[in-house]
Formats: C-alpha cells, structure tokens, sequence
C-alpha cells in the first residue's frame, strides 16, 4: 500500500469499506496495515451503520478488537439498530470480545437499542452465560425493560435458559414477579411453555405470586392447563396456596381448558383435588364435560 492516492474509503455493496470489510472476516494483518495509514477514517460505518469495531465484535474477532483499542475510537456508536459493539459481542460473538469491551473506559453496560434493549436482556435471551456473569460484575440495571415490558429474566425464563435464570434470581433487587405489557410474567411464561425447572425456580421465591392473573385473567396454573403442560401443572397444584378453580376473563377455570384441550393428565390431576368444582360453570353457562364432548374428548 506504498502507492499514493489509494482510497482506503472504497466500499463494496453493502456499504463497507476495506478497514470494516477486514475486521468483519477477523483478518488481523490486513487490519494492522490499514491501521498505519494516514487519513483512514477509523470509525466510519457501513450501510447498517456498523463500525469496524461493531464488526468484529459481533463476529468474535478478538485479536482485531484488541487492534481497534485507540483513543480515537468511538465505543458506543450506535448502529441501524441503536445498538452498540457491545450488543453485537453479547449477542453474537464471544466472551472474551466481551470482556475486552467491559474493560474500556467509555462503555456503556446499560445501553438501550431502538427496542430497548439492553446487552444483559440479550445476553440473557440468547443464552450468553458467561456474557451474562461479565455484565453481573458491573453496574447493570437488572430490572430494565425493553419497549414491550420484558425483562432480562423474563426474557431468559421464556427462551428456557436455566441457568441464566438461576444466575439472575440471585442477584440482589430482581424484579421476580416484572410484567410485560401484556402483564405476563415470568412465572406465567414457564408455565405456559412447560419449563418446569424453571418453575420450581420462581416457586421457591416467597415474592413471587403463584395467582398472578393476566389481562386475561389467566393464572400460571390456568396457563398451564390451557397448553396441555401436565407436568407444570402438576408442580402447582402441589402448592396449598394455589387456587385451582380461579377463572380466567371468559370464566374458564383451569379444568375446563384442560378438557376442551383433551389433556387428560391434567384433567385427572385437578380433579385429584378436593377443591376443584367438576361442574364449574364459564361465562356461557358451559362445564368442563361440555367443553369436552365438543371437543370430541371421550376420555377426558
């Protein structure tokens, strides 16, 4: 690159120059040489609006987030996503990328993406454990939520992570009972997508509300019985504070979703219980055994 005039700011396509061209596909000499020359400008972005540093974050080039660490970078600069290289190495590249970035002064460990995100609710989503340990060891807000109300844990309760969800529950001031806008928590999550393990974890939290009820109306136990996940139902019933009659906004009790839905495990495991109204009437003046027939679940 001895000749004069060369225009290091050429790009290809999709908008990216050499310099962000070699840090995406982690070629650490290209990315020294580039880095000598004069009038390169280090922090210029792609169409997506990704820096170099964003690159090779998001692809877990270490070697080349090492080269990138100069006092003329910029950070946090956010991409078409608002989010920042930090968001791209939780989410997609490695933990090391990760823990080189958290060491740099100027980071933003908290910093929201267009959908409010944070690194630690993708982190967490995504299943990044050792990301999620790093960010922990910072000042991380737990409890942030993004634009549809969800949490770090209720994002990693959903996605079935855990162990991340272990790791959060231990965490001091975690908001356990944190309810999206659709007022779902992480409880009713678990229990609709017949996470068991993840069940008993939020169970044995004295601040966690086993009744919770939804916009509509639907308890951890309801939502379970509706999604045919006998084995989260029967965890619930297993507790005396459980109501197995409470009713969800159409005056379904859990026995009637679960014999509409010919679950006939869990049919068996409510009427197990002397509590539980085998006659119970919804809003339209239908039992369980009614729903049933309708269904066509002779069994149930």
């Amino acid at each position: 690159m001895e000749q004069e005039n060369v225009d290091f700011d050429i790009r290809n396509k999709s908008g990216r120059a050499l310099l962000q061209l070699a840090a995406s596909n982690g070629h650490e000499d290209v990315v020294k040489l580039l880095l000598d020359q004069e009038n390169l400008d280090i922090n210029s972005h792609d169409a997506k609006c990704m820096t170099s540093l964003a690159r090779a974050s998001s692809g877990g080039h270490d070697a080349v987030v090492k080269l990138l660490e100069r006092e003329d970078i910029i950070l946090d600069q956010p991409d078409s996503t608002g989010g920042t290289a930090l968001k791209g190495a939780v989410a997609f590249g490695t933990e090391e990328v990760v823990r080189l970035l958290l060491e740099r002064e100027g980071v933003d460990p908290n910093h929201s993406d267009n959908d409010g995100g944070t690194p630690l609710f993708y982190a967490a989503g995504f299943g990044r454990e050792g990301g999620v340990k790093l960010l922990l060891q910072r000042n991380v807000s737990l409890n942030k939520p993004e634009k549809e109300g969800r949490t770090p844990l209720w994002f990693a309760t959903a996605a079935g992570r855990e162990g991340i969800v272990r790791l959060l529950l231990e965490q001091e001031g975690v908001d356990t009972d944190c309810k999206t806008k659709k007022s779902q928590t992480p409880l009713q999550v678990a229990a609709q997508d017949g996470h068991e393990g993840m069940v008993k974890l939020l169970l044995g939290r004295e601040d966690v509300n086993p009744n919770y009820q939804g916009n509509s109306c639907r308890t951890p136990r309801l939502s379970a019985a509706g999604a045919r996940q006998a084995g989260v139902v029967k965890i619930l019933l297993e507790r005396e504070d459980i109501d197995p009659n409470c009713p969800d906004d159409e005056g379904k009790a859990p026995l009637t979703w679960a014999a509409s839905n010919g679950d006939e495990e869990s049919v068996g495991l409510l009427l197990q219980r002397n509590d539980v109204n085998p006659d119970w009437l919804s809003k339209t003046g239908e039992t369980p055994l009614h729903f049933a027939a309708v269904g066509g679940h002779e069994e149930s």
